[in-house]
């Protein structure tokens, strides 16, 4: 029985193995492409507070270093240019705090400065806990359709293939920021609502209900798409459950634990440069992202965006649900149960195309696939344990065909992120650390550091550890220097290759 109980903790620990293995090429390589920015932008703000402590900044998310030299110099921190303190420190408050937490404490206990493996390997745990969340999901439908007997199966199948897609593969391992962090709140928010709508639950009501809270409080600390999640359960509540009342004032209850995530986020971000600040930068930043001004009038080529964003990521798995909704029609036809089935994977639905209807700029990061992992695997997994009962009188060539398909899928992931020294648009991955480092190399702190042609993107300042301010001009450089009283900087140059070669000085 021990033994049993434990099997699906070895495949547990044999995906993590394999998917560590699989990441491995592209693990602990410079900061590059594919929203890695993201990465370094969460890199930097724990940088910051290693050097100068997090109580500095009232506990939050600055983007300024310490040296004077580096004040008043926004860079990728604030579109309102309102979140700016009166020291000249600027300060990225597009999400919640909790993401820059998290970590931040992990490396402070393990006496670790902030690095970019660190942070990985955190992420890679991060997706494991998805999928075990998932796994557990799957058997908590499969009760609900009356198939216990297939539980264990499906809850792994379901397991693997959240674990192995390109999406989950690469936003969940070399990508990190709130948007990701958020995964693993609305998963454990999902997986805890699920165990209140079923009459054998893993976890006792009178336990998983304040554990629905919490996970709602912290997702609300994390970012936006728990917020989302609070309207698709109030939805799933009042039209998709047997148990209405229940889950309708749960739903509320779930709200109002994010309205305190929402009341402490707003208060830490005050403390900064005043309430109104706060207001500024969030509608400026929602007016970018969501539906108003240009972003509504695109809402359209947005979609499309995203669209093309699920096809190429998860390309396989929407191959495979195709090919077996096609084979397995006969089956599904029949079913009884499948209402269920269906009425409870609209939770996990929900939220997301909430998300693509209110924020459609938004969704055209491609980091907002990973929302809609859940949906596809439960699907996926799904159509696969119909195909296995269907022809399990040839189990082998059955397994043979599920392996390929996963290989596929894994295939997939390196062809959008490349191993090697190329990107697949082939560009070099090492070009944003070379740059950093040449800059790096300069020590004065009483110069201002400028760059000329292209503003410089989150991975070369954090690279650098400096601020370096975009000008267009060494004269637009020395109108800095006299306006904010500095008496020197250095102005840093590109080569044709894009790569920073020399500088100039510039005098005040």
């Amino acid at each position: 029985m021990l033994k049993s109980n434990l099997k699906p903790f070895y495949i547990f620990l044999l995906t993590f193995i394999l998917v560590s293995f699989i990441r491995s090429p592209q693990s602990n390589r410079p900061l590059s492409y594919h929203h890695e920015f993201c990465t370094a932008v969460a890199l930097r703000v724990m940088d910051i507070w290693w050097e100068n402590g997090i109580t500095e900044y009232n506990f939050a998310p600055v983007m300024t270093y310490g040296a004077e030299a580096n004040k008043f110099i926004n860079n990728h921190a604030t579109g309102s240019m309102q979140m700016v303190d009166e020291e000249g420190n600027y300060y990225y408050i597009s999400h919640p705090p909790l993401a820059y937490y998290m970590p931040y404490i992990l490396f402070n206990i393990f006496q670790s400065p902030p690095n970019v493996f660190g942070l990985q390997f955190f992420q890679w745990i991060i997706h494991l806990l998805c999928g075990i969340l998932i796994f557990y999901m799957a058997k908590l439908l499969i009760r609900k359709v009356k198939l216990p007997e297939y539980a264990e199966m499906f809850g792994i199948v379901c397991f693997l293939i959240y674990m192995l897609n390109p999406a989950t593969l690469w936003f969940q391992g070399n990508v990190y920021m709130s948007d990701t962090l958020v995964q693993l709140f609305f998963i454990s928010s999902l997986f805890l609502w699920w165990n209140m709508l079923t009459d054998k639950p893993f976890i006792s009501q009178k336990l998983a209900f304040p554990l629905f809270l919490v996970s709602g409080f912290l997702g609300g600390l994390t970012s936006w798409l728990s917020y989302l999640l609070v309207a698709g359960l109030l939805l799933h509540a009042v039209f998709f459950t047997e148990k209405k009342q229940k889950m309708v004032i749960s739903s509320v209850l779930f709200g109002v634990a994010h309205l305190l995530s929402i009341g402490i986020t707003f208060y830490l971000y005050s403390r900064i440069n005043g309430s109104e600040a706060v207001i500024a930068e969030w509608f400026q930043r929602f007016g970018q992202r969501g539906v108003s001004g240009n972003s509504f009038l695109n809402i359209f080529s947005h979609l499309k965006v995203a669209v093309v964003n699920y096809g190429v990521n998860f390309f396989a798995i929407i191959v495979f649900i195709i090919a077996s909704a096609f084979l397995a029609y006969p089956t599904i036809k029949n079913f009884k149960h499948k209402k269920v089935f269906i009425k409870l994977l609209l939770s996990t639905l929900l939220p997301v195309l909430l998300i693509h209807l209110i924020l459609p700029n938004y969704v055209g990061h491609d980091f907002t696939t990973i929302y809609l992992a859940p949906f596809l695997a439960f699907l996926a997994g799904a159509l696969w344990l119909i195909l296995y009962i269907k022809f399990k009188n040839n189990p082998q060539a059955f397994y043979l065909g599920s392996v390929i398909a996963l290989l596929f899928s894994v295939m997939n992931f390196y062809v959008i992120n490349l191993p090697g020294e190329l990107s697949i648009k082939g560009k070099e991955y090492k070009t944003y650390q070379q740059n950093g480092n040449f800059i790096a190399r300069f020590k004065e702190q009483d110069a201002v550091f400028f760059i000329e042609q292209s503003p410089a993107n989150p991975q070369l300042v954090y690279y650098a550890k400096r601020n370096v301010r975009y000008v267009e001009s060494p004269a637009d450089a020395q109108k800095f220097l006299e306006e904010r009283n500095y008496d020197r900087g250095l102005l840093f140059l590109y080569d044709k290759n894009g790569l920073i070669y020399r500088f100039e000085e510039i005098q005040r």
